[in-house]
């Protein structure tokens, strides 16, 4: 008789491509520099920095995956921490165009969405892994209005209204000249770290 085989979680990791004045984007830096790890299955997708084309391109991943968590990162420049984001609004209103010249102000993403989904990731124990490993991270109450909060948000109300059994939530993390190798805290192997450990939470999670 063959040996039984584990399976792990089917995680859906995404991060986005340049935007604005930046050449790079630390989300997808720190997304494609992350190995295949033991006990999952993992997708890697690049977004676009668009509202509506990023969110047409996730929830066909999802349709096609069928993932049990999705897990976006997005680049939050002010930002000087893993930032785990609790919740997503109701808003969408840009202070610049998007990378497809659109801005929308003050609009309802969805007028049948509830005015806010929260993480259904387990952050609170993400973050107390990450805090045990001396990593710069933070719990965060405003994804902002940009296209991250978008994502976020229409990523919760499609899984809610399709009642998907995906776990889903959002990350911010800081501009890359933030990452800089001399900070002893705070650089790209840290960020590598802090999302390594974050799957390997989910990892556990999926299996208890």
């Amino acid at each position: 008789m063959p040996a039984s085989v584990t399976v792990g979680p089917n995680i859906l990791l995404t991060g986005f491509e340049p935007f604005g004045q930046c050449n790079v984007n630390t989300s997808w830096e720190v997304v494609a520099s992350i190995p295949g790890l033991p006990g999952m299955a993992l997708t890697k997708l690049l977004l676009p920095v668009a509202f509506k084309a990023s969110v047409e391109i996730l929830l066909q991943k999802i349709d096609e995956l069928r993932p049990d968590f999705v897990v976006s990162l997005g680049q939050a420049s002010s930002r000087d921490t893993f930032s785990l984001e609790r919740v997503a609004v109701n808003i969408a209103d840009a202070r610049q165009p998007d990378n497809e010249g659109y801005r929308p102000q003050n609009l309802v993403i969805s007028p049948a969405g509830q005015r806010q989904y929260a993480s259904t990731l387990p952050i609170f124990d993400i973050f107390h892994t990450l805090q045990s490993h001396g990593i710069p991270v933070s719990l965060s109450d405003s994804a902002g209005t940009y296209v991250c909060n978008h994502l976020m948000y229409s990523t919760l109300h499609y899984i809610t209204v399709k009642e998907l059994p995906v776990k889903a939530g959002f990350i911010h993390v800081p501009g890359i000249a933030r990452l800089s190798a001399a900070n002893a805290t705070l650089n790209m192997e840290a960020m590598q770290k802090a999302l390594v450990l974050t799957l390997e939470t989910l990892r556990d999670e999926f299996a208890r």
